[in-house]
């Protein structure tokens, strides 16, 4: 889809764009002469100036970029606000603003996602949360939200019992027994192998979600 190409371009962008953005505002802190801060690459479509600095619009919208007098080595520039002419802690100063300003993104973006989204966490109670598409416990009739209260004939009291069972089981087939809307049942399970090689049933545990 159009969408799953565009929205990695656009990330690019906006990260390209908060990079240069932190070498422009570290240049005016440290009284260099910005002479040009671009959105885009490619032909200029358009710009304003403001003081000494032009701020543009260019064809390309990947990001943007900064041009800041006597950046360039090759520059001969006698204006001491010009890059090469400012003290060295200047100069390291800009040039470390653009990755600096990218973690700072990284940073918020992540506290942005946490306090959206909040957090979960697993209380070991033995309820379903989810179940594996496909396996036999799915077959059966098992269902998020259904309580596991036995499982081979033994009692399961929290989630970790589930694994603690199963795993000493000589057989696939498992009888299991679950309430579903208050409703017992038992139902036989054939166990999957999971990652690791140890028998699953199929089922995935109930997590609290908490806001933040």
């Amino acid at each position: 889809m159009l969408v799953n190409i565009l929205a990695p371009i656009f990330v690019f962008a906006v990260i390209v764009l908060i990079h240069e953005g932190g070498h422009f505002l570290m240049a005016k802190l440290t009284g260099m002469k910005v002479e040009e801060f671009a959105v885009g690459f490619g032909p200029k479509l358009g710009g304003i100036k403001r003081g000494e600095t032009l701020y543009s619009l260019r064809a390309i919208p990947l990001g943007g970029f900064n041009r800041i007098a006597g950046m360039d080595s090759s520059d001969k520039n006698d204006d001491p606000r010009a890059f090469v002419n400012r003290p060295v802690w200047a100069r390291l100063l800009v040039i470390a603003a653009g990755s600096v300003f990218n973690v700072l993104l990284a940073f918020f973006i992540f506290v942005f996602a946490f306090l959206y989204a909040g957090y979960q966490t697993f209380p070991d109670l033995p309820v379903v949360g989810g179940v594996l598409s496909g396996t036999s416990a799915e077959k059966q009739g098992i269902e998020k939200g259904d309580t596991i209260l036995t499982v081979a004939g033994q009692k399961v009291d929290t989630w970790t019992d589930i694994g603690k069972i199963t795993k000493t089981l000589d057989t696939r087939i498992v009888p299991v027994t679950v309430s579903h809307e208050g409703e017992e049942k038992t139902l036989t399970i054939m166990m999957t192998d999971g990652d690791n090689g140890r028998p699953l049933i199929g089922i995935s545990p109930y997590l609290e979600h908490h806001d933040v």
